[in-house]
């Protein structure tokens, strides 16, 4: 395996070798947030800010020379901190090892990345009008650069961001630079809307494509010469009762390429950058995040794409007026819940946190000594149930029952023996020290992201 080997924006070759990407989503020089370096499959690069490792995403002094080594496997990319000052973090808990899976997040000194796998590098974001610095949405980009005029059907889910590549795609090709929105209502008249929208780009949509009729008026109305717009976006939200065969029909009729635009879930690396457009609009101006909620920002689901984000942005994120970070609060939860999933992996905030060793031989209560599970076999392993929750699931309670198999997988419990033995072992680790780091939702227990700190290592 060869070492200190990378692959940057500037130098990125033709081969389809499968990469681990690692894009930044935080830096302290804002000009380089969404470039990436790549790691081939089956090799290793050393991450610092030595210059002999050819990456300026590192150059900064919150990052040692030599900081921590990244080796990239076919399932997953192992990080190894090399003794560094500020230390390295595998999404909020400070590691010496650990092993990332893609949408992991990645924290070198001062510089956070997302990382990811890829089976070939990405285009080079190029400042499509809309935030394309994942690889999904680099690939959109680069699908839009060569559109002139014709018709464009936009595939995604209601709140996937169509407005921003529909006003993209406007700014290309429209005489006008803008966007013109007709509707997409049963009985329009099509001749009269289109007379406005010659040589224009126009957006029509959501599309009633169950209703055939007004599929077929459509349809005439765009081979109608004349009248036929120069770009014509037809939005087709994505719905669980799509019609495939409907789209494939309206695909050929009319000639149309058609464009997939991601849900946010996939285009994490974009996160950062449509929480800062969105807090300049909302509230004029964007805050600093702390290291904590930018990484429960990150692992959140985001059911609800935009529109969910737009709504915590809105309760949430207005700056602080003197200009401190702002850290993951209780407050926030519920709405990330509502949202998303449950809160994930926040580094402690205004709340003492405890730590947990990451094999579950130790705790150490806020503010205490730390006190050994050593001998304790059941305790420790009722810990690292939820311990591997915390880390593969965070936020999420575990049912008592799957504990009870988890832990007496060997034995069978009689009656609600299985059960008690559980609530024995938690009121334990609480007496211990642990106290409200173990919650309980509505599933079951669970280290609580807010109380806790998943350590790897010794205590």
């Amino acid at each position: 395996m060869s070492s200190a080997r990378t692959v940057t924006l500037d130098d990125a070759p033709a081969t389809e070798q499968p990469h681990w990407l690692l894009t930044v989503v935080d830096h302290p020089d804002p000009t380089l947030l969404g470039r990436w370096i790549g790691v081939p499959v089956g090799e290793a690069l050393t991450l610092g800010r030595d210059a002999a490792l050819a990456s300026a995403l590192l150059e900064d002094p919150g990052v040692s020379r030599h900081h921590a080594r990244a080796e990239a496997r076919a399932e997953a990319l192992e990080v190894t901190d090399l003794g560094s000052s500020n230390g390295t973090w595998h999404d909020a808990a400070r590691v010496s090892a650990a092993t990332l899976r893609s949408g992991d997040v990645l924290r070198v000194g001062s510089v956070t990345f997302v990382a990811r796998r890829a089976e070939r590098l990405p285009p080079t974001a190029a400042g499509a009008g809309f935030p394309d610095f994942s690889e999904p949405m680099a690939r959109v980009g680069a699908a839009l650069r060569d559109v002139a005029g014709g018709v464009v059907i936009l595939r995604g889910r209601p709140f996937a961001g169509v407005d921003a590549v529909a006003a993209a795609l406007a700014a290309q090709v429209d005489r006008a630079g803008a966007l013109l929105p007709l509707p997409a209502r049963r009985g329009d008249d099509f001749a009269p809307l289109f007379a406005r929208a010659a040589e224009r780009a126009v957006l029509i949509g959501p599309l009633p494509l169950a209703d055939a009729v007004w599929q077929d008026e459509l349809v005439g109305a765009l081979r109608a010469g004349a009248l036929r717009p120069r770009l014509a976006l037809l939005w087709w939200p994505d719905r669980p009762d799509d019609d495939e065969l409907a789209r494939a029909a309206l695909v050929r009729s009319l000639d149309a390429r058609v464009i997939e635009l991601p849900p946010l879930a996939a285009r994490r690396e974009d996160l950062p950058h449509l929480v800062r457009d969105l807090c300049v609009r909302v509230h004029g101006r964007a805050p600093r995040l702390h290291h904590g909620l930018l990484v429960a920002l990150l692992r959140a689901r985001w059911d609800d794409d935009l529109r969910g984000l737009e709504r915590f942005v809105r309760a949430h994120l207005a700056p602080p007026l003197d200009g401190a970070p702002l850290g993951l609060t209780a407050a926030m939860e519920p709405s990330l819940v509502a949202v998303a999933a449950p809160p994930v992996s926040a580094a402690p905030g205004p709340v003492s946190a405890a730590a947990v060793a990451r094999d579950a031989r130790w705790i150490r209560p806020a503010g205490r000594e730390v006190v050994s599970l050593e001998g304790r076999h059941a305790l420790a392993r009722v810990l690292r149930v939820l311990v591997d929750a915390r880390v593969e699931r965070p936020g999420r309670g575990v049912e008592v029952e799957e504990i009870v198999g988890l832990v007496w997988s060997g034995q069978r419990p009689v009656g609600d023996s299985g059960p008690h033995r559980v609530h024995v072992a938690i009121s334990t680790l609480r007496r211990l020290g642990l106290g409200d780091a173990i919650a309980r939702d509505e599933r079951g227990y669970l280290l609580d992201p807010r109380r806790s700190e998943v350590v790897q290592g010794d205590g």
